[in-house]
């Protein structure tokens, strides 16, 4: 986005100030975090003073992890947070996100006074800007860090229960099982407290359970917590007992082998070494979807489960990452999606061309023909995907009639329509 609406900010519409905050919050820089956070401290409406805070965290969101933190230097963030700390929470709470994002230990001390507060209103923006704090792959590895939110869980932390609940639900998330035995100590306790503590020890061991590690994930190029117009590259990370791949978007895929030696650490072999890394599980909000599962972190990427509506996605991954590569490498790219195929008539589709990549382009062909010959009628695409395996298959003939089906069957902007012509109109 070449210009910011930074004009708006001085309407005296409370919608133009507001649209103009949104914009900000996804293209705007760290030079802009200082005016924000003026404006989250003197507008008179307070939904604009909480939006302004808002964008400023969103901003800062992105100067958290990888080459774009070194844009931010310690020493401008010390700077930002000397010039926050005359800041009142009262006014608007959301100065904890912005603290969250801003990334410095100092940050979790003021977080930590908030949950102390004796106003409601503080000490919930507390908790929210703590879970914040917590997710990104920032302080994935930072023991200190944990020690000391840990901590609060002890009766000496002298928490309100409404933010002791808020800390032990986001002990969980954060899936630190040393937090288990500090919230086991609140097990049985009166109204919504007790309650959290069994949502919290159920999500724990969820987190623990070594076969989750299994399956499919998804970065999608943003840190946890982190709020961008223009991401980073997408990924893909898979894990079965077959093997698996990593890569991501743009680039080769590479197929790996596997182990989970011990909880919080994996070996991959995607060359000739094994490598260990260490990596975190736990509860994240997936903001393309809206919906809170499980992901992973190590270094600086976040990845999220994948879904059965992820899976195409997948298979495009596999099948571009296939092109010109040994028979063995695009089988060893195959096999582990294969045996993740969902139970669909879309999934019939995605194997028929994971085998047509690993070379068995026959049976593709019969299980397309089984899904056209099905009572439930099939997608416009089958015909396409069947066109090329009998492409693959060295079968012209049958291939252009596939070909002419599909072009008759897909509406006039149909995903493969161009594809289809070009293959037909090939000599």
């Amino acid at each position: 986005m070449s210009e910011l609406p930074l004009e708006a900010l001085e309407s005296t519409s409370i919608h133009d100030r507001s649209e103009a905050l949104r914009k900000i919050a996804l293209h705007g820089g760290h030079d802009l975090v200082e005016r924000l956070m003026l404006i989250a401290q003197t507008d008179k409406s307070a939904a604009v003073r909480l939006g302004a805070a808002a964008a400023a965290a969103d901003v800062l969101s992105r100067y958290r992890v990888g080459k774009a933190r070194k844009d931010l230097p310690d020493a401008r963030r010390v700077e930002l947070l000397n010039t926050f700390r005359a800041l009142d929470p009262k006014v608007n709470p959301g100065l904890f996100l912005v603290l969250s994002c801003l990334d410095l230990p100092r940050c979790l001390e003021r977080i930590r006074v908030g949950l102390r507060d004796p106003r409601w209103d503080v000490r919930q923006g507390a908790v929210v800007g703590l879970r914040r704090y917590c997710t990104s792959a920032s302080v994935s590895e930072n023991k200190i860090l944990r020690e000391r939110v840990l901590g609060l869980l002890q009766p000496e932390g002298r928490l309100q229960p409404d933010a002791l609940e808020g800390v032990i639900g986001i002990c969980a998330e954060a899936g630190w099982e040393d937090a288990r035995e500090g919230i086991m100590r609140w097990q049985g306790s009166d109204g919504t407290l007790g309650g959290a503590v069994d949502d919290a020890v159920s999500r724990l061991d969820r987190l623990q359970d070594p076969e989750g590690l299994e399956g499919a994930w998804i970065s999608l190029g943003l840190d946890a917590g982190e709020v961008n117009a223009n991401p980073a590259a997408r990924g893909w990370f898979l894990l079965t007992a077959k093997g698996g791949f990593t890569g991501l978007e743009g680039g080769a895929l590479k197929p790996l082998d596997w182990k989970a030696p011990e909880p919080g650490s994996l070996s991959l072999k995607t060359g000739g070494r094994w490598k260990r890394v260490a990596y975190r599980r736990f509860w994240l909000l997936r903001p393309d979807t809206g919906n809170a599962g499980q992901a992973l972190q190590f270094g600086d990427r976040t990845w999220f489960k994948a879904t059965d509506e992820d899976f195409p996605e997948l298979v495009n991954a596999a099948v571009m990452g296939g092109k010109g590569q040994p028979k063995e490498i695009r089988t060893r790219l195959a096999a582990p999606l294969l045996s993740l195929v969902p139970d669909t008539q879309a999934g019939v589709l995605s194997a028929a061309r994971l085998d047509v990549l690993a070379g068995r382009a026959k049976k593709a062909i019969d299980g397309l023909q089984k899904v056209i010959k099905a009572k439930k009628k099939a997608p416009a695409e089958t015909w396409f995907w069947l066109g090329e395996a009998y492409t693959a298959s060295r079968k012209k003939p049958e291939a252009k009639k596939a070909f002419k089906a599909y072009l008759e069957k897909a509406p006039k902007r149909g995903a493969h329509v161009e594809a289809a012509q070009a293959r037909l109109d090939a000599k």
